[in-house]
This record gives C-alpha cells, structure tokens and sequence, in this order.
C-alpha cells in the first residue's frame, strides 16, 4: 500500500460524509473530478480541497423541502432556476375555487412557464391571469414540496386529484421566508411535465345588489354571463386531442355536470342541452324536412343516384379506415368540395385533425370558418371511440381556439356535425352559448330500410327495403345541402362584423390559416357579448299588429334545459314608448288557457304573446316580468294556515319568522336588513317533516317554504 493509498483513506471518510450530509454537492461532476485529482496530492491537500467544496457550494446544502406555514405564497419572492434537465416541460397547475376554506377545488387546466432568475411569485401570477383569462379574482400561488411528474398533460388532473381540497393542498404545499429562493432541485429524465407550482383562482363573490331589487336569480347576469363563455373557451383549449378526449376513459372525468367545458349532448341525461332551435332557424328546418315522408318528396335522378352510391359504399367492407374514406370522398360533395377530404385545422399554436368538413373563406384577414365538421370510423366499435364523441370534442376544440376570438364575438358558431360509422350516419347541429350545445338531429341506417307505413295494395306503389333506403339517404342528402348552405349565409353575413385580427393574409385555395413565423395573431379587443343575445327570435307582432323588438338579457334559470329569459321588449312604432321588462319562454306545449284565466285573476303574469312559431318549432311564451320581493315566510305549518272560505280562499296567518332571505345592502354594500333565520328553540322532533337543512339559527331558504307546501298539499299523509 502506497503513501497515496494510506492518505486517501480519511479523504474517502470525508466523502462518504459529505455524501449522507451534502448530497446534492457530492453528486455534482465538479466534485467528483476533485476526488479524482485528489489522490496525485498528499493528504493535507485533500483535506484543503475538501473545505473548499464544503464553501464553494453553500446553496447546495439547503434542504429541498419547504418549512411549513402559511399556505399563501408571498409575492415578490423570488423563484429560483434550480430545476433544470433535458426535455423537462415546466406546468402550473390551476384550480378553481368558491372562496371557502372547506372547498373542494376544481383542476381547471395548466399553463407553461419559464424559470427565470427575475421572476416572482406576482410576475407568475400575472403569466397564470392572462393567460386563463382570470380577471377580477384572486389568484394565489402554492408550492409544492415535492413536485408532480407527468408524462402527458392528460395525466395531470389525475394526478393532481390528491390535493384537490384546502386541507391536502396545506399537507402538500409549504412557504419559504420572504428572501429564500423557491423551487426544489429537479432533474428531468425523458421527456415529462413537471408541476411544482399550483395556482388557485377564488372566484369572487356576487355583486352586491340590493335583495329586494331581485327576484329570479338568473344563472349569469350580462357581464358575468360575457365574462364566464370566455372563461370557458379558455378551460376548452385545455382539452385533450378529439380522438384521445372522446375515449370511455376520459370521457368519465370530462363529461360531467361540473365540467364547464363539457359537451352538452345528453351523455349522461344530466348534460341535456336546450333546444338548438332558438340559436338558428336551420336546425328547426333540419328537423321538420327529416319529419317530412320522403314517399311524399319528388328526388330528381342525380339525388337518387348519390343515395344509392353512398349506400353502395358505406355497406361494403374495408380494411382499413383510409380505403373506406377513399371510396366515399367524392360521393359527399358540398360546394364543390369533397366533405370527406381530410382537413388539418389550426387550434392556437397546433392544429387538429378532422376527417372531413366544410370550410368557408369569407374574406382576407378573416379566419377560415367551418360550418361542417365530420369524423370516420371504418365500422361499429373501430377506431377505439364513438365518432359522435369525437367530432363533438373538433368542434369544442375549433370554436374556443384564439383563431376563432373575433367569429365568437359575433355568433354563436352554429354547425353540423357528422358521425359516420360503418353503414350509421348521425348528423348533430352544434352551438357555443352558455356551454358547448349539440343536438341529434337525424340518425340514419345508410342501407335498406323498412317502411314507415304499411305497404300499399295499389298497383305500382309498392317499395322494397333496398329502395325506401335509397330515398330516405336521398332525403338526408337533401336537408343537409340545404341546412349547410344556410349556415354558411350565416357567417358570410357576418363579414361586415368581424374585424381583421392582425394574421398574415390566407391563400383562399387553402384549408389552413396560419399567421407569421408560427405566431398566433394579437387578440383584438372582444366587444362585450352576452350569449343570451344569440337567440334568433327577436320581434313578434301581436294580434292587435302592433309590433315588438325583443333584446334578450340573461337566462331566468339555473337549469340549462329550461329556455326562460330575461329580456326588454319595445314598440317599433311609436318607437318613443318606454321599454318594458318582459320574460320569454320557449317550449313544446303550453297550457295557455290555463295561463290566461290565472291572469285575468291576478294569479298570474298578463301574457303579450303566445304562438307557435315555425322558424323555431316550439312555442313561444312573452309575459310580463313580475318583481319579487325575495321573501320567504319559514313557519308553513298548518296552524299558521286559515282556510276562510272553503273551497274559495285561504290565508296565512303568524308572520314572526317571514323576513328576507338574503341580505338586503345598501349601494356600499352595508347590510340595511339581515337575511332571517329559524329560531334557536325551533321543534325538531318527529311530529314535523321540515326540508333538509333546517337548523336551528339556520338560513330560511325559499327551497324550505317550497318542500313544506308540497308536503302540505299531498292528498294524504
């Protein structure tokens, strides 16, 4: 054993040392080429090279994890650039919450953004708000103590699930002092998503405004109604790829009640869309010619010809999905261009795929829109997904994109969807209002049919299967040229609305819009949208032909399916007439002479019209808005109830707990008037059926005085 030998004995103490103590010093090439230039120096060099690595690197042996404290991350700290490695994609992780600590809070998506050695806790907030769109809200930042890897941005909802609640988020996320750096050391091997920072956004509270000036609540007023449709373009472009999106496994998690960027299509029965009807006439078309008999219809040979090639086609076997596509691409035609031609659409930075559509180049400096949008499968169960669901996440995915901006401040970005499978063609007509719409409008066996009535007995009537087929498809064909050529007048006469969002000039031989150098083009300023403003029927004339403007408000529901608005209605002649508050109903049936008898006692809102209207297929209801006083009464009792003329009239009697029920404030919004509340030594005990949530000093709710009439009025008990 050498001198050299014997002297590097306790230098490799000192490393085994600093390896348990200093691992992060220890593990870095540096040092470890000192060790090895250690042993052609004697020992008392090595323990001088030793101290100095000890001093060389002092922000190397701070511990990775954060102290606990408080959970709110103080800005002006700075983050530090400590996580670094090859491929490694940094992600901020959003949640939405209500503003209470016990709340579960919602993964709304995730943002990139760069560790750079000026930025701050307020500079990666500011990056999260604009970029989310979040205005008006409180946004704080947590870290966490050990960061989140992912491999694709669809695993990071789940992977986040542990921590979606205040008490979780505390266990997981910590704060360093004021002037400590933050960010734990991270290397990334392979390609992954790190998520070390996690924003939550606390949606603010309701304005104030006084209780007595209220009575619906409607589900948005017009600048929160504005506000939310962009929040929820902003959320979509966080979905995945149509075709990954539209799998069973995602589709649990996406398509939910919760989910603000869910597509509305009745999966499940929950997500009921309202009738499409109200956005734009063409759907109510669409529906009635495809309720029209197709045996009372005249086709001309052409018509007849490209049902039976389409059936021809769809009815065969292919081994592949290309080849099927192949066969039906120039069968399909709408204004000269193959509908199942391929189309590559760009979506923000990328582009999706779409195998077929319609697109429509309206001018130079407009986007190129897409009235139609189509997804293939080359039989039932291929393809790993519904082609329903697939087209639905296109079209999501293209509406709420940036290149879309200035054509969602204008419309409601009707459409028509295919989903073709095998020989099963679906046809949906699709809008973003309130939420992602879609709505079945016609689903088609694209073979033989049987008939609809019973064969004829005449001579020369009678039809085979294969040909009822032929003229049902021929039909189809038909409302869909027709219903497809009336959305695209739609968007042509939108021309004069939308403005030039700074792109680069298309070519209007391609499919494709894409600005400059890869960069989307600066958003031009929204005007100021309420969706409510989309709905289609806006005059009416009334018997006595006066007629009338309608401008639509707000919704008058929280239930997405009930079609109850808010809306203003004015005489165009004389115009000079004050505006009044009206509510317009749209449905299937209505009851009006119940409606108008109730009226004429007082009992109910005089009507201004009720009609059947064609453009929309339903029944239109406008009414007099009447104010509420937001009141509720709390003691629904039967003793409290006095029945003064049997048959003919009652009366409510003890009114000690009636009172609001929500805060009455001022303009500065002081309380002039506390919600009321049941008293303290309220009965509980099994000889009354109160609501649930009656508690004692808890808030009379509207719900309550509701449950206890209906439980009053049953025939028995």
């Amino acid at each position: 054993m050498t001198f050299f030998d014997v002297a590097a004995i306790p230098l490799h103490i000192l490393y085994t040392m600093s390896s348990v103590l200093f691992l992060p010093m220890c593990t870095s090439p540096m040092f470890a080429s000192c060790l090895d230039m250690m042993q052609y120096v004697d020992l008392f060099s090595c323990i001088l090279v030793s101290l100095a690595m000890f001093f060389l690197f002092p922000l190397s042996y701070k511990h990775n994890g954060i102290r606990r404290g408080s959970l709110e991350s103080r800005y002006g700290c700075n983050l530090s650039t400590t996580m670094t490695g090859p491929k490694l994609k940094h992600r901020l992780a959003v949640f939405r919450a209500d503003g209470t600590l016990e709340t579960a809070y919602e993964f709304v998506g995730s943002v990139p953004f760069g560790w750079l050695p000026e930025s701050t806790v307020q500079s990666v907030a500011a990056n999260v708000s604009d970029r989310m769109a979040i205005s008006g809200s409180k946004l704080t930042i947590f870290q966490l103590d050990e960061a989140i890897m992912v491999n694709e941005l669809a695993e990071i909802n789940a992977q986040c699930a542990s921590i979606l609640n205040s008490v979780s988020l505390a266990n997981a996320a910590d704060v360093r002092e004021y002037t400590e750096p933050l960010g734990p050391s991270i290397t990334g091997e392979g390609r992954k998503y790190c998520i070390a920072l996690v924003a939550v956004w606390i949606v603010p509270p309701e304005p104030a405004a006084s209780a007595r000036q209220r009575s619906l609540t409607p589900i948005v007023e017009d600048a929160d109604a504005i506000d939310a449709r962009e929040d929820i373009a902003q959320l979509a472009q966080q979905r995945r790829s149509p075709s990954t999106g539209a799998t069973n496994a995602y589709l649990l998690s996406d398509q939910v009640v919760g989910h603000l960027a869910a597509a509305y299509n009745y999966r499940p029965p929950e997500l009921a869309p309202p009738p499409l009807a109200i956005y734009h006439p063409t759907f109510a078309r669409f529906r009635r010619e495809m309720a029209t008999p197709a045996e009372s219809m005249e086709f001309t040979p052409a018509e007849v010809s490209q049902a039976w090639e389409l059936i021809d086609a769809s009815l065969r076997l292919y081994p592949n999905k290309g080849e099927r596509r192949d066969k039906i691409r120039n069968i399909l035609a709408f204004n000269g261009q193959p509908f199942w031609n391929g189309l590559e659409i760009p979506v923000n930075e990328t582009t999706i795929k779409s195998d077929g559509g319609n697109t429509l180049f309206i001018d130079f400096g407009i986007p190129v829109v897409y009235p139609g949008l189509g997804e293939l499968k080359n039989g039932l169960g291929e393809g790993g997904c519904d082609p329903s669901d697939q087209v639905h996440g296109g079209y999501i995915k293209v509406v709420s994109s940036k290149q879309y901006d200035d054509v969602r401040r204008v419309s409601c970005c009707p459409a028509l969807l295919i989903g073709f499978s095998g020989p099963i063609l679906v046809v949906w007509g699709a809008v973003f209002a309130d939420r992602f719409f879609f709505e079945r409008l016609a689903c088609v066996y694209v073979g033989p049919q049987s008939p609809a009535s019973s064969p004829s007995p005449a001579p020369g009537r009678g039809r085979s299967d294969l040909e009822v087929g032929i003229r049902e498809v021929a039909k189809l064909l038909r409302t869909f040229h027709n219903s497809l050529q009336e959305l695209r007048a739609h968007y042509v006469a939108l021309k004069s609305k939308l403005s030039a969002p700074n792109p680069t000039i298309p070519s209007p031989s391609r499919q494709t819009w894409a600005p400059r150098q890869g960069r989307l083009p600066q958003r031009t300023p929204l005007t100021r949208v309420n969706p409510a403003q989309f709905i289609h029927w806006q005059s009416f004339t009334t018997k006595e032909r006066d007629q009338y403007q309608l401008s639509y408000k707000s919704r008058l529901t929280n239930d997405i399916t009930k079609t109850v608005f808010y809306a203003s209605m004015a005489r165009v002649l004389p115009s000079k007439l004050p505006q009044q508050n009206v509510v317009v109903k749209f449905t299937h049936r209505y009851g009006e002479t119940g409606h108008r008898l109730l009226a004429e006692a007082g009992l109910a809102p005089p009507i201004h019209y009720c009609a059947f209207e064609e453009s929309i297929g339903l029944w239109v209801i406008v009414m007099e808005y009447v104010p509420g006083q937001n009141l509720v009464f709390g003691d629904l009792r039967e003793p409290n109830v006095i029945v003064s003329q049997p048959g003919e009239s009652i009366c409510l009697v003890d009114f000690e707990w009636c009172g609001p029920c929500e805060d009455v404030l001022d303009s500065q919004g002081n309380v002039l008037e506390y919600r009321v509340r049941y008293p303290t030594s309220i009965s509980l005990d099994a000889g009354i059926t109160w609501a649930d949530g009656v508690t004692r000093e808890g808030a009379i709710m509207k719900e309550h005085d509701i449950f206890r009439l209906r439980y009053m009025t049953l025939p028995i008990r």
